[in-house]
């Protein structure tokens, strides 16, 4: 079954947009895969929210093979069922839309990363074979849903995070992939913290006479990813043992770089430099199944820092979280095989933020530059989103305005001009979230032209 809902807001600034839901739909295992709108129905209600969430009627999810290829509309997916049959029930929820931007995907992402089909479809059959295996079944689920192969399957959701076909990474053993060994990271100076890649910045503070914290993340990404569009993913039954979880991100992805689960924990990540490689008869996870996995077992900050330290990643990453009933809130700054706790500020050192807040972008705290003020300013300034930029105008704001109404101060702060990211080359801020795990509040909206902050506001539904 499906249910469609659109708000309409009373006022001059019209609707606020809210997203579809899909809740385990009943297709035939025979059934060809057919577009949602075909079975998607509208019902409009009123609904009062935060001013932010203004835009236009919510847009059922049509993609056409002939069509240009527009990014599809914001969908909320509740899966009630076991994992493989929430997998399969995903992948036909995602099959037209993958069916029609699969092959564009690839070729774009492909040009972005230097890299050629063939090395693409390679790597990503190596990075297959080092998942998990409950999450390798239900990739081949979420396949077969789609009607593709697994193998296929696996290069769309690879084809991001692929390596340049001139890196030597293309030409590792499968032993040497599987362990994390990324040379285009290990090529960089240890001491350079404004790295390629990937940029993001998170804010974790309380509202001013409150002690409950806020989170707010911008996540910078290809905005072609954004062709397959963006949903968020309610996995209520994952498995014996594991805790139900929300996912947030682009469609089709089945890890995790945002999310909640039901025990109140709210974790999102971001990438970081890091040289080392896994520990040695340590479990690895590559990042984004690791981040789902620590979201399935742990329940308390303590529980994820037992995670963090007994299983390593396949990169440096810096994992935000946050406990909704303690209040309690972490940074974990990770390189593939150790780490390191960072606590809220307590006030002491400007350059940690106000007290009860955290600031992270893309370098480790010790890593922030303790120059005067000025020199710091400068250093901030000298390259465009960089990972210090953006750190010491999170600070200048948190400084200058601590956040007082949730969520709409914390959506100011990520859509504030020297912290989203437009203007980069190929990188934009794709999606943004803003939650109180406390509250059993989550917001989301995503946009490419220029950044998120052109989309809508959506309150994502989150009844466990």
């Amino acid at each position: 079954m499906v249910n469609c809902s659109s708000h309409q807001r009373a006022g001059q600034h019209g609707l606020v947009q809210k997203p579809l839901l899909i809740s385990d739909f009943a297709i035939a295992d025979h059934a060809q895969p057919r577009s949602i709108a075909s079975i998607i129905t509208v019902r409009r209600e009123p609904l009062s929210l935060s001013r932010r969430f203004l835009g236009a009627h919510t847009k059922l999810l049509r993609v056409s093979h002939n069509a240009p290829f527009p990014q599809p509309d914001f969908v909320h997916l509740d899966f009630h069922g076991p994992p493989l049959d929430a997998a399969f029930r995903y992948g036909r929820a995602f099959a037209p839309v993958y069916h029609a931007v699969r092959e564009r995907s690839l070729h774009a992402l492909g040009a972005l990363n230097r890299i050629t089909p063939q090395a693409m479809t390679a790597q990503a059959q190596v990075w297959l074979g080092t998942l998990p295996p409950h999450f390798r079944d239900q990739l081949a689920a979420l396949a077969a849903g789609a009607g593709t192969p697994v193998a296929d399957m696996a290069t769309l959701l690879y084809a991001d995070i692929s390596s340049p076909s001139a890196n030597p990474a293309a030409l590792c053993s499968p032993a040497e992939l599987a362990s994390g060994t990324d040379p285009r990271d290990r090529s960089i100076d240890g001491r350079t913290i404004d790295t390629p890649g990937p940029l993001c910045s998170t804010v974790v503070s309380p509202l001013i006479n409150e002690h409950r914290p806020w989170v707010a993340r911008n996540c910078d990404w290809y905005p072609e990813t954004l062709w397959r569009g963006t949903c968020s993913v309610l996995w209520r039954n994952p498995g014996p043992g594991r805790i139900p979880s929300l996912a947030l991100g682009i469609m089709g992805d089945i890890d995790c770089d945002t999310g909640a689960n039901a025990a109140g924990l709210w974790l999102h990540m971001h990438t970081q430099y890091a040289t080392d490689l896994p520990r040695p008869g340590k479990p690895a996870i590559s990042w984004l199944f690791w981040m789902r996995e620590c979201l399935e077992t742990c329940a308390t900050l303590e529980e994820v820092e037992r995670f963090v330290a007994e299983v390593d990643r396949d990169r440096g990453v810096l994992l935000i979280a946050v406990h909704g009933p303690s209040g309690a809130a972490a940074v974990f700054q990770c390189t593939r095989g150790a780490y390191t706790r960072i606590e809220p500020a307590d006030g002491s050192d400007p350059l940690h933020g106000p007290p009860g807040t955290l600031v992270v972008t893309n370098h480790c705290r010790h890593q922030q530059p303790r120059q005067s003020e000025a020199e710091r300013r400068a250093l901030g300034i000298s390259k465009p989103n960089s990972t210090v930029r953006r750190y010491n105008r999170l600070l200048e704001l948190l400084h200058a305005h601590p956040p007082e109404h949730g969520p709409d101060d914390l959506i100011d702060l990520l859509a504030d001009d020297d912290v989203e990211m437009r203007t980069a080359p190929s990188l934009r801020t794709i999606y943004s979230a803003v939650a109180c795990p406390q509250r059993h509040e989550v917001y989301f909206a995503s946009g490419a032209v220029p950044a998120a902050s052109t989309g809508q506001w959506r309150r994502i539904p989150l009844h466990w």
